[in-house]
Formats: C-alpha cells, structure tokens, sequence
C-alpha cells in the first residue's frame, strides 16, 4: 500500500518528538564517562528515520518502525530505561494505528 504524504509526515514528527524526548533525557541525566547508550539509541531513530523518509510502501514503514522498537529493546536497561520504554511505547502506537489504517482501507 502506498505511503500518504500526510501519514509518512506524521510519522516523521512523530519519530522528530520521541528524538527529542531522549535527547532530554540524556541532557538531564549525568552519565558516566564512556557511557554510549545515549548515542546508540539516538542512532538507532535516526536511522530508522532516515529510511522511512526513503520508502514508499506502508507496510515497509510498518517494519521500519517494528525493527526500531526492537533495536531500541537491547537498551532499555540503566540509564536509558526510562527513555528507551517511552521511546518504544510511541514507536509500537504509531504500528498499532497504520496497521489500523491497512486493515480499514
């Protein structure tokens, strides 16, 4: 199914706020010298971001988003645990609500 522009939109400011949501989170957190989970998880969404503003298939964003959440699984421990639950949470709506869309198309 192809991707609308003003769904894949919605997709991009969404992923744009949960950026943002870590980034504070790593701002107001002291970490330890060393410590890169920040930076991999923000890696992580701009990578997933950078495919999604690629593809043109709905379904193609769908498992853009689920490979994310998934990935985002293997920090959610520590100081990223926090970010990395709210993170996924809103990567697994935003699933919920296009495959709410597939199956109502």
């Amino acid at each position: 199914m192809p991707v609308l522009q003003e769904m894949r939109h919605k997709v991009l400011h969404d992923l744009d706020g949960i950026q943002s949501a870590v980034l504070l989170s790593r701002n107001s957190t002291k970490i330890p010298t060393g410590y890169q989970k920040f930076e991999l998880v923000l890696t992580t969404l701009s990578g997933c971001r950078h495919s999604i503003e690629r593809v043109e298939d709905q379904e193609q964003v769908i498992e853009i988003l689920r490979d994310a959440s998934r990935k985002l699984g293997l920090w959610e421990i520590g100081l990223t645990e926090t970010a990395v639950k709210r993170a996924r949470r809103a990567i697994d709506e935003m699933v919920d609500t296009l495959e709410a869309m597939i199956r109502a198309a």
